[in-house]
């Protein structure tokens, strides 16, 4: 990923950014893909029609951090939702919540891409053979129940469940809800998105013949508001500027239980992150802290400085920076002296993408540089004959390998195999 893909999802954010390595992945293709084109008729038209040649970049690769909403809702469902936030906050040791246990990582090495290299592992190739191909874009969200949610339609104005495998179902969630109005959240579960009345909703997996719900949110202006949801928690941060600061209120709301958001906290200069096991991660003062329903409050790890997570498998949390050009990724965990780094830009022939593209357990994707085993710190590389991108999708427990290509006439193709389908590969082979 170059310093202008990251920049636009990791600088100055405020309203529904995609903050997973997915949605990351996703807009430095779409700008990679953008550039091509662009490129390429500026290449046979020149002067004659820079301006179309623009417009197109503009419009094929551009990613809007803050789609534009509707700024009064049409008809307020109540008041805004009321109370003081729930407790004095507390703020023990940064130690954060025990989180399922990985096979243990050892400190591996700063430098993994200058050591060990092999081919891609044959009975992967072979497990991603037989899975069915699917149409990559638009990829959407694989939920946990294997089932995927996507946006649709030129002006992807159509929200669609994909039931499992090739040949699978396909049902209309709503054909109101778009980009242009809101993105969508999920948590392997429930799917939150806002609609086309600028109205919060949530549909619920489990029930999937069910229509989605209308969210009592009261007067919470989504033109100024950004929301997360972890473990069927959902967590709305609402922005009120002001001369001196952007303060934000965070409100909670157990999906389970139903009524309205409850107010916990106010934050100043505050951006909502992705949310883990339930918890809201707010980055206030440039500063990470998890938040409980209760209202208290964890902060980061001092080691994480100015970074926010945005992804998390095991004990390993992946951390990204605001504020800045920089396109590069870490890696935390408890037991690690210091962050590791995966630095982003071109990949290995210079002509595509490379990077953090998703993480399960003790591997890590890189894009268009293949993948990387923490545990024996070694890369499996894609046969450059057959160039394809790799990624890894998912929920915790239930996670994909992905695998992505295009074909001679530009469609870009997906096979996606679960994780536990796949037999364990070793360094055997490494050079």
């Amino acid at each position: 990923m170059d310093t202008n893909d990251l920049r636009g999802l990791l600088h100055d954010q405020s309203v529904a950014t995609n903050l997973t390595p997915e949605g990351m992945w996703r807009t430095a293709q779409r700008r990679k893909a953008a550039r091509r084109r662009a490129g390429a008729i500026t290449a046979v038209v020149a002067v004659t029609l820079a301006a179309s040649a623009s417009a197109i970049y503009l419009y094929g690769g551009s990613f809007n951090p803050n789609p534009p909403v509707l700024a009064t809702p049409s008809s307020p469902a109540s008041p805004t939702p009321s109370g003081s936030p729930s407790q004095e906050p507390t703020t023990p040791a940064a130690t954060l919540m025990p989180v399922p246990a990985s096979p243990t990582i050892g400190e591996p090495n700063p430098k993994p891409l200058d050591g060990c290299t092999r081919a891609f592992s044959e009975s992967w190739s072979a497990a991603l053979e037989a899975a069915p191909t699917l149409d990559a874009l638009p990829g959407g969200t694989v939920l946990k129940s294997g089932a995927r949610v996507a946006v649709h339609g030129t002006d992807a104005d159509t929200l669609k469940w994909h039931g499992p495998g090739a040949d699978s179902q396909e049902q209309v969630i709503d054909d109101r809800a778009s980009y242009q109005n809101g993105t969508y959240r999920s948590d392997g579960r429930y799917v939150v998105y806002l609609g086309a009345d600028d109205r919060l909703k949530v549909w619920d997996d489990q029930a999937a013949n069910d229509p989605a719900k209308v969210l009592d949110t009261g007067e919470i202006d989504f033109a100024s508001a950004d929301w997360q949801l972890s473990n069927g928690q959902l967590w709305i941060m609402h922005w009120i500027e002001s001369d001196s600061a952007r303060g934000g209120k965070l409100y909670h709301l157990d999906l389970a239980a139903g009524g309205a958001p409850k107010l916990v906290d106010e934050f100043a200069n505050s951006i909502l992150g992705r949310s883990f096991d339930g918890r809201a991660q707010v980055l206030s003062d440039r500063r990470a802290v998890f938040v409980s329903p209760d209202g208290a409050q964890e902060p980061a790890p001092e080691s994480w400085g100015e970074k926010v997570a945005l992804e998390r498998s095991g004990e390993i949390y992946v951390l990204g920076v605001f504020g800045t050009e920089d396109p590069s990724t870490w890696l935390y965990h408890p037991g690690w002296k210091e962050l590791y780094l995966i630095e982003g830009g071109a990949s290995r022939d210079g002509n595509g993408v490379a990077g953090f593209s998703g993480l399960e357990g003790e591997w890590v994707a890189l894009g268009d540089n293949g993948v990387l085993n923490l545990r024996q710190n070694f890369v499996m590389q894609a046969d450059s004959a057959q160039p394809s991108t790799y990624l890894i999708e998912g929920f915790e427990g239930n996670r994909y390998l992905v695998r992505e290509w295009d074909t001679s006439d530009g469609t870009r193709h997906r096979k996606a195999v679960k994780f536990s389908d796949l037999p364990p590969v070793g360094v055997e082979g490494c050079s």
